[in-house]
């Protein structure tokens, strides 16, 4: 019985990793929008995705952390002022091919 957890458990795992790199193999010259991108997990996408060749615009609220943000375009932005958000459409200077919304996660 342990065997056949461990051989799904690993099954899992492999089906994670493929469709993960699948996703950032299509990324080459696509734009990609995170927002939440400032650290932890979704800083961590930003990497990947720009390490596969995408335009990577981040958005977060925190001026100091996105200042430490070079390679990537940053917008400073909170999503919980409407006016703010409002704004947002106007500074997207090209189209969007992926979204990860990851704010507050």
């Amino acid at each position: 019985m342990q065997n056949f957890i461990w051989i799904d458990i690993t099954w899992v795992r492999i089906v994670r990793l493929t469709v993960w790199n699948t996703s950032v193999l299509f990324s080459r010259n696509k734009h990609v929008l995170i927002t939440g991108g400032t650290s932890g997990i979704g800083l961590a996408i930003a990497k990947r995705f720009y390490q596969a060749g995408a335009t990577v615009t981040i958005i977060g609220r925190s001026k100091d952390k996105l200042a430490k943000l070079d390679r990537f375009t940053t917008l400073c932005i909170d999503l919980n002022d409407q006016q703010s958000v409002l704004k947002l459409n106007n500074q997207i200077t090209q189209p969007v091919d992926h979204l990860i919304n990851n704010a507050a996660i």
